[in-house]
C-alpha cells in the first residue's frame, strides 16, 4: 500500500507541474475563452486543440479537393477562424 501511496504522489506532483506548464501556455492564446466562467485549463486546452486539428483537416482538404473534383472555386475555406 505504502509503494502504491507513493506512486500516486509522483504523478500527482507530475501531474501538478504539468498544470503549471500548460496555464500561462492556454492563457496567453485563448484569454477570453480562459476567462469564461467555468472553463478550466483542460476544458480550454481540449477546445483549442478540437479547432486546430479541424482546421488542419479543412486546410488538407482545400489543397485535396482539387485534385479529386474539376469545380474547385466551389471550395472556399480561406474565411478566418474566430475563437
Amino acid at each position: 500500500m505504502r509503494s502504491l501511496a507513493r506512486r500516486w504522489q509522483a504523478l500527482q506532483t507530475e501531474i501538478d507541474d504539468l498544470d503549471a506548464q500548460l496555464t500561462p501556455l492556454v492563457t496567453s492564446v485563448a484569454p477570453t475563452l480562459m476567462a469564461l466562467p467555468g472553463v478550466g485549463v483542460d476544458a480550454a486546452g481540449q477546445l483549442l486543440i478540437t479547432e486546430i486539428l479541424r482546421c488542419l483537416k479543412r486546410y488538407i482538404a482545400r489543397d485535396e479537393f482539387p485534385l479529386l473534383s474539376s469545380s474547385a472555386s466551389a471550395w472556399e475555406l480561406d474565411a478566418p477562424v474566430r475563437m
